[in-house]
């Protein structure tokens, strides 16, 4: 794997986060070390059928830098003096994921507030493709949009944010 873009389909299809430690003076190790770790910041390890396993998996750092150029990636939370944690963008993330746009999908939009705060969403749409779906999102006023509390297919949750970068992909099928 040494390509921007099979390094950010693998972060966005795996949920991971980018970590980057700093190497000397300000870190411990002898120079700048960038990997993908899963959500808890525990290495990300790939695997081969044949049994091979390799860990940390390391980002180059001209990606890094290009990922950061490009507003892909943003820091996630407090970083410290030698470790900084980068996630996904919505953008980012949008242009990384694998998505099947004929995937059926539903439109859940949030429910009004119980008296203690919490929320459910229903269901307003079901059995209608992920490009569909988007589709009628992006078309509902500004106001009513932000009520959407998400897409849903069988294999992920869309947030409002996430639909929103995904519509202006490339590949959104125009009808």
């Amino acid at each position: 794997m040494d390509g921007s873009t099979d390094f950010l389909h693998l972060i966005a299809n795996n949920d991971c986060r980018v970590l980057f430690e700093k190497g000397a003076p300000a870190g411990k190790l002898k120079r700048d070390l960038i990997y993908l770790t899963d959500h808890t910041g525990k290495a990300l390890t790939l695997s081969t059928p044949q049994g091979y396993r390799s860990s940390p998996v390391e980002l180059h750092r001209s990606i890094f830098d290009d990922f950061l150029a490009a507003s892909l990636i943003r820091q996630d939370g407090e970083g410290s003096d030698d470790k900084i944690m980068f996630a996904l963008t919505p953008d980012g993330k949008a242009r990384g994921l694998s998505i099947s746009y004929d995937e059926q999908a539903q439109i859940m939009m949030w429910d009004e507030p119980y008296d203690d705060g919490r929320r459910s969403a229903s269901v307003v749409a079901d059995g209608i493709s992920l490009a569909e779906a988007i589709r009628r999102v992006m078309a509902m006023p500004a106001a009513q949009r932000s009520g959407v509390a998400s897409i849903g297919t069988h294999v992920r949750l869309y947030d409002l944010s996430l639909i929103e970068a995904i519509y202006r992909r490339s590949d959104f099928p125009a009808s």
